[in-house]
């Protein structure tokens, strides 16, 4: 791998690891200092999907028009600014409110849509297509560790100090991310996109593309599917554990830690995986156990010891599988994928996945309230089995790449 592959990669390790400690200290900070609801929980996480659902098509072309490296340099440095407006907020002018922290929520998700389509379309052409897989897998050990030492660090700052000021942390890795890839030395060839061709248009061929690839179609619909009730679960997961099970901040942190093993564990195995049993067989395996992992989330009731047992299992069994999915599917997307079309098709996909994710989010916190946490938590663990059915009947079940 060159230098500035490498320094590609050291930007996003180290975004990362400040992108984990927020996704604990964020909600946290709505409990236990603003006393948020179930459904202020639901709204929350909703208005981190929300921009993938409103940005995500004409982010796609925005990228293939545009040189990919300096929209990252952007997205990154924004994120700084907006995160660090919390810790501002709380220790300077006492004025914390859930509003500023939807805001919050919201802008850094509108970013992380840019920088996500941006950067899955600017590593291949730092590298040669059949180096992608060893690249993805390199970088989703980075994104492994920051989740094993992420969330543990998020909940020990939470506990120490505050969840705001836990946030600092954050706003300083999305600061240096950007002056990382300042360093990158390969000129990036200019967008081969004509400027001329309408944003309309340029939207409808992405979501051409995508949907008639009889491999991305069913893909998408997976992984659509998924992350609906996926989003569901998240959103209540937080008040499960610190409200329902009456876990400390520093705890959870522990849970996500394991999580953070499976995911380290997944991203060693996953190439092996797709060579041997083929990248179509590697996904339904994947999704499978993504289902059932997702299942223990509302059997961990009852004493506390057997609790964190059968969430441990949970969480390790989950960042396994979601590690192995998301580089297989993401190394198959750029692999067969020209250079002229990655960013509409990553915008495309992106979109297509997240669109109707708030949605999930709002749903899993008003249910939660009407209905309570674990029934909710149960019936979106059901819909992340089934989502598996879309890769079952498809040609993606025989594809081995």
């Amino acid at each position: 791998m060159t230098k500035d592959f490498r320094r590609f990669w050291a930007s996003q390790t180290i975004s990362v690891i400040g992108t984990q400690v927020r996704e604990i200290a964020l909600p946290l900070a709505a409990i236990t200092l603003l006393h948020a609801s179930a459904a202020q929980m639901g709204w929350l996480v909703a208005m981190r999907h929300l921009p993938m659902a409103v940005l995500g098509l004409a982010a796609g072309v925005w990228v293939d028009r545009l040189r990919r490296r300096p929209i990252m340099v952007v997205a990154d440095l924004s994120r700084a600014l907006l995160v660090g407006s919390v810790p501002v907020a709380f220790l300077v002018f006492d004025r914390l409110s859930m509003m500023h922290l939807y805001a919050v929520a919201l802008g850094t998700g509108a970013f992380k849509v840019v920088y996500a389509v941006a950067d899955r379309a600017y590593l291949p052409t730092l590298l040669p297509r059949d180096q992608l897989v060893a690249a993805n897998s390199r970088i989703f050990f980075s994104f492994s560790f920051a989740r094993t030492v992420g969330p543990g660090l998020g909940g020990l700052l939470v506990k120490l100090a505050t969840a705001p000021l836990a946030l600092l942390i954050d706003a300083f890795s999305f600061l240096l991310s950007g002056v990382l890839l300042l360093f990158i030395r390969k000129a990036e060839a200019p967008p081969r996109s004509k400027t001329s061709v309408p944003m309309v248009a340029g939207i409808r061929e992405g979501l051409g593309r995508v949907w008639r690839d009889p491999l991305l179609r069913p893909l998408v619909l997976c992984g659509g599917t998924h992350n609906i009730c996926s989003t569901a679960i998240v959103a209540l997961y937080f008040l499960y554990l610190s409200r329902y099970l009456g876990f400390s901040a520093a705890v959870l942190g522990t849970v996500l830690l394991v999580g953070g093993a499976g995911a380290i564990l997944g991203s060693m195995v996953a190439g092996r995986l797709a060579r041997r049993r083929g990248i179509g067989p590697t996904l339904i395996v994947a999704q499978v156990f993504s289902g059932i992992a997702r299942l223990l989330v509302p059997l961990a009731a009852g004493p506390s010891p057997w609790a964190l047992v059968v969430l441990a299992v949970s969480e390790l069994m989950l960042g396994t599988m979601r590690a192995i999915f998301n580089i297989t599917q993401i190394s198959l997307r750029q692999a067969i994928t020209a250079d002229a079309w990655q960013g509409r098709v990553n915008g495309t996909i992106g979109f297509l996945l997240w669109v109707l994710t708030p949605l999930g989010a709002l749903a899993g916190g008003y249910l939660g309230d009407a209905f309570g946490l674990r029934p909710t938590l149960f019936g979106a663990a059901l819909g992340v089995t089934a989502s598996t059915l879309w890769m079952w009947r498809s040609p993606l079940r025989t594809y081995r790449g």
